[in-house]
C-alpha cells in the first residue's frame, strides 16, 4: 500500500509541476506583449502572482481533474486572462 501511495503522490507531484510550467509558459507569453514601460521587477511580479493563484487551485484539484485537457485548457485561459488584467491595471496607474 505505500508504494501505491508514493505512486500516487509521484504522479501528483508530476502533474502539478507539468500543469505549472504550462501555465508559466502562457503567463510569460501575455507578459511579452505587455508595454515597453514595465520594468523587469514588474513583470515579474504579475507571473508570480498568476502563478501562485495557479498554484493554489491545481493543488486544491483531484488528479483525474489534472488529467482534464477541457480543465486544463480553460485553467490556461484563465491564467491568460488575469495577466493581461494586471497588466492593464499597471498600464493605467502609469
Amino acid at each position: 500500500m505505500n508504494n501505491t501511495t508514493t505512486d500516487r503522490q509521484r504522479q501528483r507531484a508530476k502533474l502539478t509541476a507539468d500543469i505549472l510550467q504550462q501555465v508559466r509558459n502562457a503567463v510569460q507569453d501575455e507578459l511579452a506583449d505587455a508595454p515597453e514601460s514595465f520594468g523587469f521587477e514588474e513583470l515579474e511580479s504579475i507571473e508570480e502572482i498568476v502563478l501562485s493563484d495557479s498554484q493554489h487551485i491545481v493543488e486544491a484539484l483531484s488528479v483525474q481533474e489534472m488529467q482534464s485537457e477541457r480543465a486544463l485548457v480553460a485553467h490556461i485561459a484563465r491564467a491568460r486572462t488575469s495577466a493581461n488584467r494586471l497588466i492593464r491595471e499597471g498600464s493605467s496607474k502609469r
